[in-house]
């Protein structure tokens, strides 16, 4: 599984997304599937290095059509997604993360936690999959992983 270490800086997201391009050129991925993954990943490390402490690890595979993106980080304590707030600057990462993935979770690792999303890269409308789980969502909103 392709992973890197990421160096706590302001980089590390633009590095982030690099070492996702990366993968998912090599598995052909394009179009607005890739720029969801792209935007989750970006999502998750900036929030493993406002909250969590390192070393800070992306991870990406692929099984099937299936994408998964994983960001460990040293701080065991879990992300919480914040209910929207349109004055809000900030605190908007993990609603994404929730609303655009197919699923997502936290894992607790020996040296911290583990936050992963899933998106299938196969064929047909990101944005109607998303819109729809956008609806169910507003109409019963889940509960953290």
């Amino acid at each position: 599984m392709p992973s890197l270490e990421l160096d706590g800086t302001p980089r590390a997201p633009r590095d982030a997304r690099r070492f996702v391009d990366s993968s998912l050129d090599s598995w052909g991925v394009a179009g607005d599937r890739r720029d969801a993954i792209r935007l989750l990943a970006t999502e998750l490390v900036t929030n493993a290095l406002l909250h969590g402490t390192p070393p800070i690890i992306i991870d990406a595979r692929r099984s099937g059509v299936t994408i998964r993106v994983s960001v460990r980080d040293g701080n065991p304590t879990p992300p919480s997604p914040r209910p929207f707030d349109v004055e809000a600057p900030t605190g908007h990462g993990m609603l994404l993360v929730q609303r655009l993935s197919r699923r997502w979770g936290v894992e607790p690792a020996a040296d911290g936690k583990l936050v992963w999303f899933e998106i299938d890269a196969g064929f047909g409308d990101l944005a109607d999959a998303a819109g729809a789980r956008v609806s169910s969502l507003a109409a019963s909103p889940p509960s953290l992983q």
